[in-house]
């Protein structure tokens, strides 16, 4: 019973987990009256990695993705 309850589970787990489409993708960006229309796009990039022993900063908050707007002063991620 138990092995049958997992079963059903993973596989309705499966079913609605994933969501394949990137339609609203830097919908966040924008409000609805600037009318801007986003796009995506695919780029070839070649990346390295190099060890360095410290990473100078000046700040003691690190932020990924989040940027202040200057004009309304909000932060967009």
């Amino acid at each position: 019973m138990r092995k049958l309850f997992f079963v059903i589970m993973s596989l309705a787990t499966m079913l609605v987990s994933c969501d394949d489409t990137t339609d609203t993708m830097g919908g966040s960006l924008t409000n609805n009256e600037d009318i801007v229309h986003v796009t995506d796009n695919i780029f070839k990039i070649a990346s390295r990695s190099v060890i360095v022993d410290s990473v100078y900063s000046r700040s003691t908050t690190g932020y990924l993705g989040l940027v202040k707007d200057p004009e309304t002063g909000a932060y967009v991620k």
